[in-house]
């Protein structure tokens, strides 16, 4: 299960949870997988594995075509006022998935 990287759900979440700058380099890698280019080491590239959002290997970052939907531990961090609007906009992606 995953959600198109240019979605509103990961600029609304993922940006509330990692930062603006970890979502621009999370973007800027998945562009880069499928113009199978390389770009220079992200900053944040400690943090995208953190939060499972890449996986590393020596030399190499391999990242999904799709971005995971924040999971209980994560949704858990947002506020509570999110963690509701969290909770719809969850609802909406899965509906999508199975339409």
């Amino acid at each position: 299960m995953g959600v198109p990287p240019d979605a509103a759900y990961v600029r609304r979440f993922w940006t509330a949870l990692i930062g603006s700058t970890a979502v621009v380099e999370l973007l800027r890698l998945v562009t880069a997988a499928r113009k199978n280019t390389s770009v220079p080491c992200p900053i944040r590239l400690p943090q995208l594995a953190a939060e499972g959002l890449v996986s590393l290997e020596p030399g190499r970052v391999h990242v999904r075509a799709t971005i995971p939907p924040l999971g209980p531990g994560q949704t858990r961090r947002l506020s509570p006022a999110l963690r509701a609007e969290h909770c719809r906009a969850l609802d909406d992606v899965m509906r999508s998935e199975n339409d």
